[in-house]
């Protein structure tokens, strides 16, 4: 009997405990919920105030994801202010080409008149180097060089060579001319090229130098080639005043 009365009030007792935890459970559901979200604004104004603290410390590629936007694209070069001619062309006796000034097949853009026209002649696998009378200067951080090339299923690479704040040469890829047809060619600003300033107050310039065509492998190559380039861009924005590391 003793035995069974223990049995039976527990059979009894059990679901009222169970009951009166839920209502518990219940009851304290706000509570936690305050408590987690008092907990999360106190990481939230941690994790901001150590921003805060060290400002734009994070690379460029992580400040354009988080601010997107912040870059415009700037003409540096239309080639139709200023006549290019043999003298604005570095070549040897493996390369010979000629620069003209057209405008019978411009590319697609709306302020498209002339273009580059560039013959080439080559029996060799020697760059031509084609400079520039006026220098384009970019005092904004650069991240991407753009232009617009006039591919012929060519063989060869498109470069462009940039001086960094530095004072060091750095050649950029636009890549190969081997399509048909006007087509918008991007060349990637990497972190090792420098473009902050060494003095606070003194606005340092990133420098194009010149635009470099690589014919291509001897045993792919064209003894006659022919391209046309039009409106060299640069995407850019201000620099940030970073601290020193």
């Amino acid at each position: 009997m003793i035995i069974r009365s223990l049995f039976s009030v527990e059979m009894i007792q059990q679901p009222m405990v169970y009951h009166l935890d839920r209502e518990q459970k219940r009851g304290l559901r706000p509570i936690f919920l305050s408590y987690r979200a008092a907990a999360v604004l106190c990481i939230v104004g941690m994790v901001g105030s150590v921003l805060w603290s060290n400002p734009l410390r994070l690379k460029d590629r992580d400040q354009q994801s988080v601010i997107p936007g912040i870059y415009q694209e700037i003409l540096l070069e239309s080639f139709d202010s200023l006549p290019f001619t043999e003298r604005d062309i570095r070549q040897n006796e493996s390369i010979r080409a000629h620069l003209i000034i057209k405008e019978d097949y411009p590319a697609p853009l709306p302020d498209s008149g002339r273009y580059l026209t560039v013959e080439i002649e080559s029996d060799g696998p020697d760059a031509l180097q084609v400079f520039f009378r006026r220098q384009p200067v970019l005092r904004q951080h650069t991240r991407w060089f753009s232009i617009w090339a006039h591919g012929m299923k060519l063989p060869g690479d498109l470069l462009i060579l940039v001086e960094d704040t530095r004072g060091q040469v750095h050649q950029l890829s636009f890549g190969t001319l081997n399509f048909r047809g006007w087509r918008r060619l991007t060349a990637e600003v990497p972190d090792h090229v420098i473009q902050y300033d060494h003095v606070p107050g003194i606005n340092e310039a990133l420098k194009i130098v010149q635009l470099i065509y690589r014919p291509g492998p001897r045993k792919r190559l064209k003894k006659d080639q022919i391209f046309f380039l039009d409106n060299l861009s640069a995407s850019v924005r201000e620099k940030y005043l970073l601290q020193n590391p």
